[in-house]
């Protein structure tokens, strides 16, 4: 089924609803006002009748006969006797006087109902005869008392006519109605939704023709300014998104190709140069001694790679305890000291003040050790690297502060890229592959934290960490 028939029925199954309830509505609210209009005429009409016959002039006789009466009671409440008329029946069930009628004689009341009566309450009461009025009547017994003495009721009583034609006209109204509101909506939702629908039609077609080495293209974006607009931009969005990751995927697979075959080469080259000739056991041993390097690399490589894809898959698991981390800053640094006085670089990490924290320790190490390894690497000679740390309101901030050849302005935006090196030249002599700032990057992140770089070229740069305090 396609989305415009489910749309159509559901549309169709709503507006029959909005149009049944408001229906239902109208009928029974206009049956409900003309039933409340006729049970207040009555009771007013009976409200009055009963002040004339309970207040009369002393010489004023009350008789069926009294025509005076009749024609009294006739010019006051309006009636000709088709509409409706008044009956005054004594307590033991006579009629006393009435106007002009078509229901004879009065409607007998059982016992219970003159209890009802002579507790001063009165009732209405529906009476369908066939051969006075197919509609009904409604009648009001209303009691007549006179200085407390039960003298007897009136009998009021008002054709249902009215109410039935009304019920047919509104029947009939809304037979007219509703099919022609249903059929209206029905064509102007239609011709709504096929506006609508025309735009994602094409922006179907449109993403149809769209490959995996045309991820540059771009849907055209509508004019107006409403949900579609933020469709189509969305779907641009995600369409340079994808194109970005496409193309560090591409980039990826070319620079893991090259940094893995270059290894591969040198390895194939020393094999090559040393079977082309009979060689001493030293000069064997270096080949071997250059080999083991060069697999030392590999590996590395490898193991970054594979710490990578399995952080892109979510499947390395940080292991987070309650550690302190100038313990963890003072036993690396006092290990990589050896390292940097071999390359000439003092290294200052004194007094680092006391701060625990939740991490896991392993991961933190391998940041650090990657940080302060590159300030000693990319340094001067005679150079330094400070190693501290200071806090904010919400974090722990280790700085790592160099004096070495620092950081192109357009390079610092790119150096936390896999495989990305700022310095080129220098990329065999100083070693690495260009993944260890991407892996620290993500360490920190998973830490709940971030890194900043500051840095001036031919300088010096200042790494910052900045980790989480623990909540209290």
């Amino acid at each position: 089924m396609s989305f415009r028939t489910k749309f159509l029925i559901w549309f169709n199954f709503t507006i029959l609803f909005i149009i049944g309830f408001f229906s239902f509505g109208m009928y029974f609210g206009a049956m409900h006002s003309m039933e409340e209009g006729i049970n207040n005429r009555l009771l007013s009409v009976s409200v009055a009748t009963s002040h004339i016959i309970t207040k009369p002039p002393d010489d004023f006789a009350i008789s069926c006969g009294n025509k005076e009466f009749q024609e009294l009671l006739e010019a006051f409440l309006g009636f000709t006797g088709h509409e409706g008329y008044v009956r005054v029946v004594s307590k033991d069930g006579k009629s006393l006087s009435c106007t002009r009628t078509i229901l004879n004689p009065p409607v007998p009341l059982t016992k219970r109902d003159l209890d009802v009566l002579r507790s001063k309450n009165y009732f209405f009461r529906d009476i369908h005869l066939e051969d006075v009025s197919e509609s009904g009547i409604r009648i009001c017994f209303y009691p007549l008392f006179y200085e407390s003495n039960f003298l007897g009721y009136l009998e009021v009583g008002a054709s249902l006519e009215k109410i039935q034609k009304m019920k047919k006209s509104l029947i009939y109204l809304f037979a007219i109605i509703i099919p022609i509101t249903f059929f209206i909506s029905n064509l102007g939702g239609f011709f709504i939704f096929n506006r609508g629908l025309q735009s994602i039609i094409f922006l179907s077609r449109e993403l149809k023709n769209f490959t995996a080495h045309e991820l540059y293209k771009r849907v055209p974006v509508p004019n107006s300014k409403d949900e579609i607009r933020e469709l189509f931009e969305s779907i641009n969005t995600m369409m340079a998104s994808l194109e970005k990751s496409f193309e560090q995927i591409r980039q990826f697979s070319a620079d893991a190709s090259h940094e893995l075959r270059t290894p591969l080469t040198i390895i194939k080259g020393e094999i090559e140069v040393a079977l082309r000739s009979e060689r001493t056991v030293e000069e064997y041993q270096d080949t071997l001694v250059s080999i083991l390097e060069e697999i030392d690399r590999m590996s590395r490589i490898v193991e970054d790679l594979l710490l990578i894809a399995k952080a892109d898959a979510k499947e390395v698991i940080i292991e987070k305890k309650r550690i302190k981390l100038n313990n963890i800053l003072n036993e690396l640094c006092e290990q990589l000291s050896i390292f940097a006085e071999a390359k000439n670089v003092e290294l200052h990490y004194d007094n680092l003040p006391e701060v625990e924290i939740n991490a896991d320790p392993l991961r933190l190490r391998q940041v650090f050790t990657n940080i302060i390894e590159n300030a000693i690497k990319y340094n001067v000679n005679n150079g330094k690297v400070f190693v501290s740390i200071e806090e904010d309101e919400h974090n722990y901030i280790v700085k790592v502060k160099d004096t070495g050849i620092g950081i192109r302005k357009e390079d610092i935006g790119k150096i936390f890229d896999r495989f990305y090196r700022a310095d080129k030249s220098r990329k065999r002599e100083i070693g690495g592959a260009g993944l260890g700032l991407s892996i620290c990057k993500w360490i920190i992140e998973s830490h709940g934290g971030y890194i900043k770089v500051e840095s001036e070229y031919g300088k010096g740069s200042t790494f910052s960490i900045y980790l989480p305090k623990l909540i209290v």
